[in-house]
């Protein structure tokens, strides 16, 4: 279940994709079968809900993870990459959000948005990769 809290101690992912109002239904549906599928039995996941814009050229995923760590490994896993293949030849690169939150006092939120950054190969915190992907980091409930 979703959980929107200034003390949580989890990391969302707000993924904006882009579409043509055609292909929208596809990606939702694509996505939604991801999750079900794959995403959702990896250790430490919590949620994933699906949004979609009214015009229909945007699909909008926001999802929540125990930790970073978690989040990495599922990107590891080989099982959800054909879902993002699919997705990427429907859509555009995503707008990725990113929101971390320490798990403990002694993890800090650098140390979040540094694995965060190298798992999506980014430079620094709002630049752009020749790939389209753009990351925005901030401190959870700020």
């Amino acid at each position: 279940m979703t959980t929107i809290s200034r003390t949580a101690k989890l990391v969302t992912l707000i993924n904006i994709f882009t579409v043509q109002p055609e292909q929208q239904q596809q990606l939702v549906d694509l996505l939604a079968r991801a999750t079900e599928t794959s995403v959702r039995h990896a250790h430490g996941f919590i949620s994933a809900s699906l949004h979609r814009s009214l015009d229909g050229t945007k699909v909008t995923m926001y999802a929540q993870w125990r930790s970073v760590e978690d989040y990495q490994a599922m990107r590891l896993n080989p099982a959800p990459l054909p879902y993002l293949q699919q997705a990427l030849a429907i859509a555009k690169p995503p707008f990725l959000i990113a929101s971390c939150r320490p798990r403990t006092r002694h993890s800090p939120y650098q140390r979040a948005m540094q694995l965060l950054r190298s798992e999506l190969q980014l430079p620094s915190a709002g630049k752009r990769r020749p790939s389209g992907w753009h990351l925005r980091l901030r401190p959870y409930g700020s």
